[in-house]
């Protein structure tokens, strides 16, 4: 049978699912969003794996749903052999904007879905994006967000998700980090400890502090220094 590879991190869509708002508690502000493939890139990958020529899809209907039948030449590695077509359907569900094309596009995406392709979008973890890391308006009394996202890296093993980072292109940050592709947050530059000259009570840099604590036993600025080095003479 057909074996078809992960899919890459440039394939996968992403989309708001539902926007969260709580005024009285920021850290349930935010949006929850979904991955998805399009269908094209189903395309792409049955040429890729199959060549077009041993691949095809039909459309029908049955009790007012529409369904996509995928069939696949599965001899299609073996040219001494006959052809061998199997077939594997699903049915789809009409788009908020375009339902007859959005419905037969997502019957073939799910079909494709059958055949393993994408299979492993099923394993995605909860993607909760907090509201510092995305821009929530209120349009008309509604919360909404407009901001896009995209999948920077994900890591796929034996067809699950272990490893996932999301991009807020819109603010340009890391929205969303996760498994063994997790995002460390850079950690804040340690202060220097104070250092004060012995003598003059200023405040002295660490290079200065050495090396007169070298010199003389004591931090001392460069003035000092300098001063005690002419008495010392």
């Amino acid at each position: 049978m057909c074996k078809f590879r992960d899919l890459r991190a440039d394939e996968i869509e992403s989309r708001i699912q539902s926007v969260k708002w709580d005024a009285t508690h920021p850290n349930k502000c935010g949006i929850v969003l979904l991955l998805y493939k399009d269908a094209r890139v189903d395309m792409n990958i049955l040429d890729e794996t199959v060549d077009s020529s041993n691949w095809q899809n039909k459309f029908y209907e049955h009790k007012g749903i529409l369904f996509c039948s995928l069939g696949i030449n599965t001899n299609f590695n073996r040219p001494t052999e006959p052809d061998r077509w199997v077939w594997k359907d699903d049915a789809g569900v009409e788009s908020n904007t375009e339902a007859e094309k959005g419905n037969a596009s997502d019957a073939r995406k799910r079909s494709g879905t059958a055949w393993g392709i994408g299979r492993e979008l099923y394993t995605s973890p909860f993607i909760w994006i907090p509201s510092d890391k995305c821009d929530i308006k209120d349009v008309s009394g509604k919360k909404q967000c407009y901001d896009k996202f995209v999948v920077e890296k994900i890591n796929i093993k034996d067809k699950k998700i272990v490893g996932l980072v999301i991009r807020n292109s819109s603010k340009n940050c890391i929205a969303f980090s996760w498994g063994d592709c997790a995002v460390k947050e850079a950690e804040p530059p340690k202060e220097e400890p104070a250092y004060i000259c012995a003598d003059c009570k200023a405040v002295v840099n660490s290079e200065m502090a050495k090396r007169t604590e070298k010199a003389f036993g004591v931090v001392l600025c460069k003035d000092c220094g300098l001063k005690r080095s002419k008495v010392n003479a």
